[in-house]
C-alpha cells in the first residue's frame, strides 16, 4: 500500500538528514541524459523571456537556479562516482524547477521564431521521460500524437502561403506551450523506476554470498543483511503493489536503503 504524503514526507526529510556516503555503487549516473534536460531546461527560459512569459530578473533567477544544480551535480561527480541517492536528489531538484518554470509562465505576448526548434525540445522531452519510465509507452504516444497534430497545422498553414505569418507562428507557439504545461503537468507526480533494479538488487545480494564465502563477514552477519534485503525488497513490493511503479520519493527512499545496506557491509568487510 501507498504511504501517505505526511508519512513520505517525514521518511525524506529523515532520509536526507541521515544520507550516508556511498559504499556499494548503485545504477551509473546518465550523465548524457542529464545534460540534456539542463540544456533543453536553458532554452524553455530563454525562449520564455524572449516572448515576454517571464521578465528579465525572472529568467535571470531561474538560471540561476539553473546553474546551482549544475554545481551541485559537479560537487557530486568529484570523486569520481555518482550514487543512486545523489542521482534522485539531483532528480528531484531538475524536477522542482521545471514545475516552477511552468508554473510561472504567463500567456506568450509575441510568437517563437524557432517554431520547429520548440516541436524538436518536446519530442526530446518525451523520449527522455519515456526512457526514463517517467511516461508509459502509452501516454507517450499520445503526446506524439498531439505533437503530429501541431506539425500538421504548421504544414498547412505553409501550404496555403509558403511560409509562416507571425500570427500563425503565434498560434503555433501558444499550441506548443499547452502541450509542454500538459506533460510538466503529468510528470510533477511522475510515476519512476529505479534504474537496473533488479540488476543492482542481484549484485548486492552477491557481493554478501562473495563477502561470506571469503570469511570477510560470518555468518550472523551475512542473515543479519539479507534479512535487511528481504525487508527491502517487501517494502518495494507493497508501494509498486497499486501501480507497479514508484514515485519518485518512493524510489528516492529505497535508493537510501540500499546504500545503507551496502554501507554496512563496506563497513564489516574493512580491512579484512
Amino acid at each position: 500500500m501507498k504511504l501517505s504524503a505526511s508519512a513520505m514526507g517525514l521518511a525524506l526529510t529523515i532520509a536526507l538528514s541521515t544520507c550516508l556516503p556511498m559504499s556499494a555503487q548503485m545504477p551509473a549516473f546518465d550523465a548524457a541524459q542529464f545534460a540534456a534536460r539542463q540544456k533543453s531546461l536553458s532554452l524553455r527560459i530563454d525562449d520564455a523571456v524572449l516572448a515576454g512569459r517571464l521578465s528579465n530578473s525572472e529568467g535571470d533567477d531561474f538560471r540561476a537556479r539553473l546553474k546551482k544544480i549544475a554545481d551541485t551535480e559537479a560537487k557530486y561527480k568529484d570523486d569520481g562516482l555518482m550514487s543512486n541517492w545523489e542521482s534522485v536528489v539531483l532528480s528531484f531538484q531538475m524536477d522542482g524547477l521545471s514545475k516552477k518554470l511552468e508554473a510561472q509562465l504567463r500567456q506568450r505576448q509575441t510568437p517563437s521564431q524557432n517554431v520547429d526548434g520548440l516541436s524538436v525540445d518536446l519530442n526530446q522531452r518525451i523520449d527522455d521521460a519515456q526512457d526514463a519510465g517517467q511516461l508509459t509507452d502509452k501516454e507517450a504516444m499520445a503526446f506524439k500524437e498531439d505533437l503530429d497534430k501541431v506539425a500538421g497545422k504548421e504544414e498547412k498553414f505553409r501550404r496555403s502561403e509558403g511560409t509562416l505569418s507571425e500570427a500563425e507562428k503565434l498560434e503555433l507557439s501558444v499550441d506548443l506551450d499547452l502541450l509542454s504545461k500538459t506533460i510538466e503537468d503529468k510528470l510533477a507526480n511522475r510515476l519512476v523506476d529505479l534504474p537496473n533494479i533488479d540488476k543492482s538488487k542481484m549484485d548486492l545480494h552477491n557481493q554478501l554470498v562473495q563477502a561470506k564465502d571469503g570469511g570477510k563477514i560470518n555468518q550472523a552477519q551475512y542473515l543479519q543483511l539479507t534479512n535487511q534485503l528481504d525487508r527491502i525488497y517487501k517494502l518495494e513490493a507493497d508501494l509498486k503493489a497499486s501501480e507497479n511503479k514508484l514515485t519518485t520519493e518512493e524510489a528516492a527512499i529505497l535508493a537510501l536503503e540500499f546504500e545503507q545496506v551496502g554501507n554496512s557491509l563496506n563497513q564489516l568487510t574493512k580491512g579484512k
